[in-house]
């Protein structure tokens, strides 16, 4: 469930930055996941609950939530705040959104001293269906 991914700026502590850019870069993100013209990333177990419905389907769904342990690569840092190539925004395009670029430079260093080639706890949602076909009355 893309909404409750794990949040980038949740992998860096808070004293690693002012308390006000922590804050802001924390807005900027989420703002990321509430934006209503972003059906990739803004739906969460209602909106699927009701998709199935508008479909004809009867859905029961159950959610996994799970953390485990991920390498941080400086590939993966590097296409974060890397330039868009295609239509998405990267999430230093999001961040800019908010932040200066001064600001979004500082976070990515932040990611490439403390937080690359290392392992980093993950959390997501996946979410499970089971859908059945209403009959046609």
């Amino acid at each position: 469930i893309p909404k409750h991914a794990q949040r980038l700026y949740r992998l860096l502590e808070p004293d690693w930055l002012e308390a006000d850019l922590y804050d802001r870069l924390a807005a900027a993100e989420e703002a990321i996941y509430e934006n209503p013209d972003d059906a990739m990333v803004n739906w969460d177990v209602d909106e699927l609950q009701s998709l199935f419905a508008q479909a004809g389907f009867a859905a029961e769904i159950s959610v996994e939530r799970s953390t485990s342990q991920t390498h941080l690569s400086e590939v993966a840092i590097g296409r974060w705040f890397g330039a868009a190539k295609g239509k998405r925004p990267t999430y230093a395009s999001h961040l800019r959104r908010h932040l200066s670029n001064a600001e979004v430079e500082r976070v990515r260093s932040l990611f490439l001293q403390r937080l690359a080639n290392q392992p980093v706890d993950w959390s997501s949602q996946v979410a499970f269906i089971q859908a059945e076909r209403v009959p046609i009355q």
